[in-house]
């Protein structure tokens, strides 16, 4: 009997959920199962599925029109503090534009975002267009810095797809003005550990008044933060240089220790790119996403006219949010996966990429094996999510705080204010979640 209650108990909430992230079309996984626990849910009592209809029928309701909300366009890629770009949305963004269209909209404020995102989508082929646009875009023309840095932000959202334009882009490199020549140094540190060709740093001398590549002024007359960016990437690629195509996974697990945080953040993304041959890597990539001791990365500030400050920045929150997207991308359902779902639902990312990271995170807690701290940390983003103002961020929220806030007074107290507001649907999902809360 507990068997059959187990399997309806399933089916409900897979259903509701389906429903719930029907308007964007998320996937929704079989329940997880592992060896040690082969089924999370087992044992709940006969109460929890009486609240849990209750929470398909509430969440089925919240396809009304007041549920769908317009979520801004994403950039090329999610992007953490740096600015720098993570995995790329696996869903279409504009599947209808052709190519030279997407080129086209690149240019033009209003589109730009979206063709951003959909060009990093489509892989090689973006990359060897926007890559042409960028080497003939010449320093002069109105707007050259602006549509270069949106080229740029392509280019490195394409990663691999674009490393073998690396060369080429350093060559790039002294025919712009200061925060030009930045954005291509940064740009060719971010694709260097995919380059199949060895590339070596021009030598750069840099002062208040001007900077010389190979002992020629290539500048004078720039902004202060320019000289600081330019500084900060060449301290990017010093790192990032390390990590090479043709290294074994056990070499890339090495670097994942390293006492530069570029190499770290290099050597995560790299085994992002290897598949199933590196899942001999998640136990070190799960270590990454756990530590707090990750080193720091030197940063630049120019104080006066005759001195630079290099103050330390931690690596931290990058080295997490990169671990956090490698680990879906090889292992999505190993319980420590849990702490990567909440780095995504904390994240930046669209509202519908959140929402299944709600989702997961419900699925996976039970099971999950995490020390008391980081389940602290899953269930405060769970209560935050909870609050949001887009309904269907909320209602996933609300519905994975319900699995998984068990005798969490904070918890309680989040549902509690949800069903003091004015949203209905998400009073009636809250008034549920909470039942099984104080269970």
């Amino acid at each position: 009997m507990n068997s059959l209650r187990d399997e309806v108990f399933d089916r409900q909430l897979e259903v509701a959920l389906e429903e719930l992230l029907a308007p964007e079309d998320v996937p929704i996984h079989d329940p997880i199962t592992t060896n040690d626990n082969p089924r999370p849910w087992h044992g709940l009592a006969f109460v929890a599925l009486a609240a849990t209809v209750v929470i398909a029928v509430a969440l089925l309701a919240t396809r009304g029109n007041d549920a769908e909300t317009t979520e801004p366009a994403q950039s090329a890629a999610e992007t953490d503090t740096e600015g720098e770009a993570l995995a790329p949305e696996q869903d279409p963004v504009w599947p209808e534009a052709t190519l030279p269209q997407l080129l086209e909209a690149l240019d033009k404020n209003g589109t730009r975002d979206r063709a951003e995102a959909e060009l990093v989508r489509r892989g090689a082929p973006a990359a060897d267009a926007v890559a042409r646009l960028a080497l003939a875009l010449d320093p002069e023309t109105p707007r050259a810095r602006e549509r270069l840095a949106s080229q740029l932000r392509v280019l490195r959202g394409l990663r691999q797809h674009a490393a073998h334009h690396a060369p080429a882009l350093m060559e790039h490199v002294a025919d712009w003005p200061v925060g030009g020549c930045a954005d291509l140094l940064k740009t060719v540190a971010v694709l260097a550990p995919w380059s199949p060709h060895e590339l070596e740093m021009p030598k750069f001398e840099m002062s208040f008044n001007e900077v010389k590549l190979d002992s020629k002024v290539m500048a004078r007359g720039f902004e202060i933060p320019e000289l600081n960016a330019l500084h900060d990437a060449t301290t990017m690629f010093s790192g990032r240089k390390h990590v090479r195509p043709d290294q074994s996974i056990p070499r890339l697990i090495e670097l994942l220790e390293s006492e530069n945080g570029y190499a770290r953040i290099a050597a995560l993304e790299m085994l992002g790119t290897r598949g199933a041959d590196a899942m001999p890597a998640v136990p070190a990539i799960e270590a990454c996403l756990s530590s707090e001791d990750h080193p720091a990365i030197n940063k630049a500030e120019w104080v006066n006219r005759q001195s630079v400050r290099i103050d330390q920045a931690s690596s931290t929150p990058e080295i997490h949010a990169t671990a956090a997207e490698v680990l879906l991308g090889l292992a999505p359902d190993t319980p420590r996966a849990v702490l990567a779902w909440r780095h995504r639902l904390a994240g930046t990312g669209t509202i519908k990429r959140r929402a299944q990271a709600a989702t997961r995170i419900g699925q996976l807690f039970l099971s999950a094996q995490l020390s008391e701290e980081h389940r602290a940390e899953v269930l405060e983003a769970l209560e935050e999510a909870a609050l949001a103002s887009d309904t269907r961020l909320a209602a996933a929220a609300i519905t994975a705080l319900g699995m998984a806030g068990k005798g969490r007074k904070s918890a309680v107290a989040t549902l509690k204010r949800i069903m003091r507001g004015e949203n209905e649907r998400l009073r009636k999902l809250a008034d549920a979640a909470l039942r099984q809360v104080i269970r």
